[in-house]
């Protein structure tokens, strides 16, 4: 029959309430219930003893405390655990903690403190869920289990493989320094660089590469780099640094322009680079015609008339015989042998590539010591496009090699523009 104890009121031997020696080992069966003022704040104590355990450790509660027991941590160092228990059915149906479907928080060394499921640590027969069903992370059972995280019923698992197994079936794997996405379709990135994407379409692969050189290798073996596209046939599309395209191959080229009416077709033609429109019109030379622009302002134009330009108002029709030419060009200083400030300088070693600088011409040009201009009053051809430049002299002045300017020459600016009266009607 079990005895039922009554609490009684008791003194707590020995050197204080948390001392941890024999001394304060109580009689089998005794409870007590005490002020604990071994600290700032007074505390209220529950101690169940058991007649082996010293009085700091037969505690059981204090205000916001929960404390273990039976000194069986997972690494068997002897550390007390504390056991959640839900259901105690189901708890003793197997027999004194034989079920393990209950919560352990076990401290181990050297300093971990596991939330785990019941009976021995990392080989439990109870399923760990932290979450609801549909939405959890769970620890599997069995010896060293595979842990898995469900969202709505789509399983992310951590295999104890080392895969990683997502929703769907894919499994991702780093195995030899190479990391792949296996599956319907696979994805790979291997040690050197190289991302492989397979896809499989029943039992046809497909491989598309991704090379270490930035070029990317297609699944028939064409390839498409930073400024070219090559197709198997010698088909080739490339693109220069400056912005053009080229498509090459003894194919014609066609754009189609609306999908839903074949005669929105533009082709171009491979074997004599005529052009055939939409309407089936066939252009086999270029249009010598220039652009049609805004109406100049002046009958010498601006910066960027072309030859060939054409413009129209009320009154007039306009046409552009020269391109635009403002007389300026680059210039720079050229001599790694002097530098530094200088007062009265009149002579310095220039580049010119664009053209010969004459007397007369200036250049406007910034120094150190702020913008100049310059009067040309001689200059000396001193080969591969240098010449030393003679000007009147500009006073205390810092000059760097290199700094560049622009020369400007006395020709006068070219009228480019003609103009024809249409105002009167000559039929």
């Amino acid at each position: 029959m079990t005895t039922i104890r009554k609490i009684v009121t008791s003194k707590i031997d020995g050197n204080d309430a948390n001392a941890n020696n024999t001394d304060e080992i109580r009689p089998f069966g005794e409870a007590a219930i005490y002020i604990d003022n071994d600290g700032p704040n007074n505390k209220l104590v529950l101690a169940l003893h058991n007649g082996l355990r010293t009085h700091l450790k037969s505690k059981v509660l204090e205000p916001g405390v929960f404390y273990g027991s039976n000194a069986d941590s997972g690494d068997i160092n002897g550390a007390d655990t504390i056991k959640l228990i839900p259901d105690a059915a189901i708890h003793y149906n197997d027999g004194m903690y034989g079920n393990n479907q209950h919560i352990v928080v076990d401290p181990t060394f050297p300093n971990h403190i596991h939330i785990r499921a019941g009976g021995t640590i990392d080989n439990s027969n109870a399923q760990l869920y932290i979450g609801g069903e549909a939405s959890h992370l769970t620890v599997l059972p069995g010896e060293n289990p595979e842990v898995q995280i469900s969202s709505n019923n789509y399983v992310w698992s951590f295999r104890v493989d080392g895969l990683f197994a997502m929703p769907g079936g894919a499994v991702l794997d780093s195995a030899d320094s190479n990391l792949e996405a296996r599956g319907i379709s696979n994805f790979n990135v291997e040690a050197n660089n190289v991302v492989n994407i397979v896809t499989d379409s029943q039992g046809a692969a497909y491989q598309w590469q991704f090379g270490d050189d930035g070029i990317l290798t297609l699944p028939n073996n064409g390839t498409i780099s930073a400024n070219s596209i090559a197709m198997p046939g010698n088909g080739v599309v490339s693109s220069s640094g400056a912005g053009g395209l080229t498509l090459g191959g003894n194919f014609d080229v066609k754009i189609v322009t609306d999908y839903t009416d074949n005669n929105r077709t533009w082709t171009f033609a491979g074997t004599n680079g005529s052009i055939t429109f939409p309407d089936n019109t066939v252009q086999e030379t270029a249009w010598s015609g220039g652009r049609v622009v805004s109406v100049p302002a002046h009958s010498y134009g601006a910066v960027g008339d072309q030859q060939g330009d054409l413009a129209f108002d009320a009154g007039f029709i306009y046409y552009c015989t020269a391109n635009f030419d403002l007389h300026q060009t680059s210039i720079s200083v050229n001599s790694n042998d002097w530098g530094g400030t200088a007062g009265g300088l009149t002579s310095l070693p220039f580049l010119s590539t664009a053209r010969a600088p004459q007397i007369g011409w200036t250049i406007d040009i910034t120094f150190n010591s702020g913008p100049v201009t310059l009067t040309i009053t001689g200059v000396t051809d001193l080969g591969d496009n240098r010449y030393q430049i003679n000007f009147s002299s500009v006073g205390d002045i810092n000059v760097s090699n290199g700094t560049s300017g622009t020369l400007i020459d006395t020709i006068p600016v070219a009228d480019i523009w003609k103009r024809i009266d249409w105002s009167v009607d000559t039929w």
